[in-house]
């Protein structure tokens, strides 16, 4: 499912946060004048990866953590 906003086409009420699924179309009539309404195009609010491992937050830390282990273990062997 996801959300869409709409405009009609005589008034100019704007709907928004109207929930279908992607492949549907469906008619959406305008509660004050009854006209058909149109999909509005936005820009919707994207995708935000969050955790370890993502580029630009998680792999940086990981790959300072292995290193640091990877030091402290050379030290180990070392003594």
């Amino acid at each position: 499912m996801a959300m869409y906003d709409y405009k009609c086409r005589k008034c100019e009420r704007v709907q928004e946060d109207v929930q279908h699924s992607m492949m549907e179309e469906p008619e959406i009539k305008c509660p004050d004048c009854g006209e058909n309404m149109s999909k509005l195009i936005t820009c919707g609010s994207g995708i935000i990866f969050k955790g370890d491992g993502w580029a630009g937050t998680g792999i940086k830390e990981k790959t300072q953590r292995i290193e640091k282990s990877n030091k402290l273990s050379r030290k180990m062997r070392e003594m």
